[in-house]
């Protein structure tokens, strides 16, 4: 991989801090744990009286900041360092309520857990940015566990949320990710690491790739406007990716995964027979081996965790083929034209990953504070011969200072900084040029209060500054442009009676470029017997890219994208009635939604000057419905089954095109059969994803007038058969798109799956 200048000898010195920092908090730790005293913690389950392993175990003292804490063996026993004789003891696993109790310290403790299916006592932050548990919460929120991810086998971020949530829709085709949820493109679904804004954006999309599956501890989902506590581009949801910590005194765990090879395209002889050694570079970067790497160090004790992950993946190149012509009917002129089968393949880039992340933390008696740094490498590679190709990496810099004040009341100053960058690799050269640069640089003041016994405050004062460079701006030229948005976010939580909860926000603030910008927001959730109503409004708004402000882009002579300075934000008025039924010892849950989702002065592109001019405008005005139902149910002891259905209807006008490609019909279902001894687990998860029929509206650029297409309905089946030997080895092996489908006709508005994939994977927790 070409690499600028220097950038070796800065990756080296970046990996022994990282390694320098793990192993001073490790002895420190070592240091700190002298003297105390030991005291073994034994978990099982209530019902079973079986052992429970992975358990996290937590405790504090009652009178100093002395805390520690471990996680349980095979058998479901931990053995604890406590250097105080009463402690705050807090026990928790996924899948079980957390126990939580202040105990006189002896040299055994037994302590039972009750099954929680539903992960109803799991702490959550995303839907008002105040930690609550799931059964709490007054704003409806989907949350995939790390349990949900490894059930699935997940490998990356797209396999979690296309599997996971029916509304969202993910096609990858060359460029890369290209998501649609809640019948919105990307540009409209906010996507948070950490509750971090992501720089970097292709065509709307932001680079998922970043995200590595086995880094995930949760994913945190709140459908609709919630530009009220996250500001632009909250419009249709907000996906909060929430990064792993150590849970362990000493937490080391490595992941090695191997899937079969999507395509063949060279051989080693043909390779051998060229002279030029930038083109054997180059088909042996196509034919990478799909390799999926996760290792993982660090500690948790005594007030003190670090831990560091390194990942790495490849995938290597394949093309797609049509098998089915495409028919394009033209109303207006009462035409049918029929393509034939289009002989043209459309091309999947291979890549190579690198990611780097690191969180270190400390918690000294009312302080909190945490350091957190990443840094993240995407090399693609195609089928072009122009000896030229992509090169995307990301740094990120950031961290909070949390102070607790009386009562329940908290002051948190939090700062972020991300930038990513995109390169042209000039292989014969063996150098890279950069053409985009994209930064954030976030800082956050907030203050959570109980000023009464049934509410809760959140006040908050952002400075989110964005700074963009494109060669697209002027051409051939990089040119800078910059946008400052100063906002103020008021929430207040009041429950007027047990099973009544208020809760209204509103996000002001002066944004450089367009001025002043305001979104409320309301929710009113009613509990009765065992259904949880909630009526929701909310505004959402979006503002103009930099790209749409600004691009002033020739395409080689051929076509020109342009700019407008006076473009608007969009807006929406989200209006949602959702019923939440639960029934814990039924083991059932079932969830429905209906949401209606009105968009105002969307931002689109018109064709002038003969088509050869396209130029950004404030257009029409849409209406969205959604309807959704989900269900998970353990109907049996060792059988758990999670469906979900979304009805997306688009209401717009004959004349203009869709505002998205988000099929009407999306289902997704899971079948898991769980079995587990002392010694041995064995985890068997059967997942499908189905995309009904498209039916769409394109515009034909070159007579300017729309035509009808449609896309078949298709399904991708997957099995993952995971086993655990102990509380440390695992070997999984699974299947992708078990019946081996392949879309007859390639777009971007099909899947890129290639066909039925098998893998292995093998992992171990010291």
């Amino acid at each position: 991989m070409l690499l600028p200048n220097g950038f070796n000898s800065f990756k080296m010195r970046y990996f022994k801090f990282i390694a320098l920092v793990c192993f001073y908090f490790i002895f420190l730790g070592q240091a700190l744990s002298q003297g105390l005293q030991k005291s073994t913690i034994e978990v099982k389950d209530s019902q079973s009286g079986l052992g429970l392993s992975n358990v996290s175990i937590q405790w504090k003292g009652l009178s100093n900041s002395w805390a520690g804490g471990g996680v349980t063996n095979s058998i479901g026993v931990a053995l604890l360092d406590i250097k105080t004789d009463t402690v705050i003891l807090t026990v928790s696993c996924i899948g079980y309520k957390t126990f939580i109790d202040t105990i006189a310290v002896k040299p055994l403790i037994s302590v039972g857990l009750s099954e929680d299916i539903f992960n109803l006592d799991q702490v959550i932050v995303t839907g008002t940015r105040t930690p609550r548990s799931l059964k709490e919460t007054p704003v409806l929120t989907q949350l995939i566990t790390c349990k949900d991810i490894s059930s699935i086998r997940a490998a990356t971020i797209n396999d979690v949320l296309e599997i996971e949530i029916p509304s969202v829709e993910l096609n990858r085709h060359g460029f890369g990710a290209s998501l649609s949820s809640q019948g919105l493109d990307s540009k409209y679904t906010l996507i948070l690491i950490d509750g971090e804004r992501i720089a970097g954006e292709s065509d709307g999309n932001v680079d998922l790739s970043r995200i590595n599956a086995a880094n995930i501890d949760r994913v945190e989902v709140v459908k609709g406007a919630g530009s009220a506590l996250y500001g632009s581009n909250a419009m249709g949801s907000v996906i909060n990716i929430i990064t792993k910590k150590p849970n362990k005194t000493i937490d080391i765990s490595v992941n090695l995964r191997y899937a079969q090879p999507n395509e063949k395209n060279t051989s080693k002889a043909q390779i051998d027979l060229l002279d030029e050694q930038y083109l054997k570079k180059f088909y042996r970067n196509q034919d990478r081996q799909n390799i999926n790497s996760d290792f993982s160090v660090g500690f948790n004790r005594n007030n003190f965790f670090s831990q560091s992950y390194f990942g790495y993946k490849s995938s290597d190149a394949y093309q797609l083929f049509d098998s089915k012509e495409t028919v394009r009917y033209y109303p207006t002129l009462d035409s049918t034209v029929y393509d034939g089968v289009n002989q043209i393949p459309s091309y999947i880039f291979g890549f190579e990953d690198y990611t780097v992340t690191n969180r270190t933390g400390l918690c000294v008696k009312n302080w909190n504070a945490e350091l957190r740094g990443s840094y993240y490498s995407h090399e693609e590679f195609d089928f072009s011969r122009n000896s030229t190709h992509n090169l995307y990496r990301d740094y990120t810099l950031g961290g909070f200072l949390e102070r607790k004040l009386s009562g329940s009341a908290s002051v948190k100053l939090s700062y972020n900084y991300d930038a990513y960058s995109k390169y042209y690799i000039l292989e014969k050269l063996e150098s890279n040029e950069l053409n985009y640069f994209n930064a954030f640089n976030h800082i956050k003041a907030t203050y959570t209060g109980i000023p009464f016994r049934n509410q809760r405050i959140f006040f908050g004062a952002e400075l989110l500054h964005e700074y963009m460079e494109s060669d697209r701006f002027i051409a051939l030229s990089m040119v800078d442009h910059s946008v400052y948005d100063v906002v103020l976010v008021l929430q207040d939580e009041y429950t007027l009676w047990p099973r009544l909860t208020l809760v209204g926000g509103i996000r002001g603030g002066i944004q450089s470029v367009f001025g002043s910008h305001v979104s409320p927001s309301a929710t009113v959730k009613v509990s009765v017997g065992k259904v949880n109503y909630r009526v929701s409004y909310a505004r959402g708004f979006k503002s103009p890219s930099l790209k749409e402000l600004y691009m002033d882009w020739d395409h080689q002579g051929m076509f020109a994208i342009i700019g407008n300075k006076n473009l608007i934000p969009e807006t929406n008025n989200y209006y949602a009635l959702s019923a939440d039924y639960v029934n814990t010892k039924r083991y059932l849950n079932i969830t429905s939604t209906v949401a209606i989702n009105d968009i105002h002065d969307k931002i689109g592109g018109v064709w002038t000057a003969n088509q050869t001019e396209y130029h950004y405008k404030n257009m029409n005005d849409y209406r969205i419905l959604n309807a959704e139902l989900q269900l998970r149910w353990k109907f049996i002891d060792d059988f758990y089954l999670k469906t979900g259905y979304v009805y997306t209807k688009v209401l717009e006008k004959e004349s203009i095109a869709r505002l998205s490609e988000t099929s009407p019909h999306s289902f997704t279902g899971e079948l898991e059969y769980s079995f587990r001894k002392k010694w041995y687990g064995l985890t068997t998860n059967l997942s499908v994803k189905a995309i009904g029929r498209k039916d769409m509206s394109v515009l034909d650029e070159n007579i300017n007038v729309y035509y009808y297409t449609s896309y078949s309905a298709y399904s991708l089946w997957n099995v993952a058969v995971s086993q655990k030997f102990g509380s440390n080895f695992s070997v999984n092996i699974g299947v992708k798109n078990i019946f081996n489908y392949t879309a007859p006709i390639v777009g971007f508005n099909t899947t890129s799956s290639v066909g039925r994939r098998f893998y292995i994977s093998m992992g171990y927790d010291f």
